[in-house]
């Protein structure tokens, strides 16, 4: 009797699938950091992997002088299961996230590659300490109006249209000149390198030596807007007579609400 009692047990559980492979590696996780209208946030996306029986995500953060700490736990049954929306960050600080899988066996997967993601972006508002702190604002994915008179939305971080700066504006000595520099065309920045180009409209008058004023000049001349330093923006013409702009981010939205009160 207990011979047969014993085989019974054994071919049950010699019957049973356990299941003890771990889920494969999560790929392609990505991040980014975005500053838009009154908010802003790291997202994380990622790739599932193959299995059909992962429960859940871990995802970590380490900040710098920091260890690896788990922030949130993703279900697959949420609707954004291959989404995360960091918003406790600190404006230039680097964060590095990894992601793994773990199964309904709770079987645990191991962890991704490692992403860094620091907290920057052009968006917001920068001040041009030269010019009695003009400011110009570089939004994300603004409303302009079309031809038609109708709106529609720029995609992506764009330098504004109708942007104005005053270079002089007083008549005083012989060449002495009133000139206006006119950014006329929005144009999209390279999220990656913080840069962009294009044309200006360099409207002028000067004073001769007849003490006479010619008429407004309207000259195009090329610029390029580099805005990956928060502290050294710039913009550069290739027009040797047009000074060079200095621009510092003011980490504030383009409303004037700081990002990080």
């Amino acid at each position: 009797m207990k011979r047969i009692l014993i085989f019974i047990l054994i071919t049950i559980f010699a019957g049973c699938d356990v299941d003890e492979e771990p889920p494969e590696l999560v790929g392609y996780l990505r991040g980014w950091y975005t500053i838009e209208e009154n908010s802003d946030w790291i997202a994380l996306t990622w790739t599932h992997p193959a299995d059909d029986d992962v429960d859940y995500y871990e995802v970590d953060r380490m900040s710098s002088g920091n260890s690896f700490m788990t922030i949130d736990t993703i279900f697959i049954g949420d609707s954004l299961n291959n989404t995360l929306i960091d918003t406790n960050l600190e404006w230039l600080n680097i964060y590095n996230y990894r992601i793994r899988a773990i199964d309904h066996s709770t079987n645990v997967g191991d962890y991704s590659d490692t992403i860094s993601v620091i907290v920057y972006s052009a968006g917001g508002q920068w001040v041009i300490p030269a010019y009695d702190s003009t400011t110009l604002c570089i939004d994300h994915n603004p409303e302009e109006t079309d031809a038609g008179g109708g709106t529609i939305t720029k995609l992506g971080y764009i330098f504004p249209v109708d942007f104005s700066l005053v270079l002089s504006d007083a008549f005083e000595t012989i060449n002495d000149t009133i000139s206006t520099l006119n950014f006329n065309h929005s144009k999209v920045i390279d999220s990656l390198t913080w840069e962009s180009n294009g044309w200006v409209d360099h409207q002028f008058s000067y004073i001769l030596e007849n003490d006479t004023i010619t008429e407004n000049r309207l000259n195009a001349d090329y610029y390029i807007l580099d805005l990956a330093n928060p502290d050294s923006g710039k913009i550069i013409f290739e027009n040797e007579n047009l000074p060079n702009i200095e621009l510092r981010h003011y980490v504030r939205f383009c409303s004037g609400t700081d990002i990080f009160p």
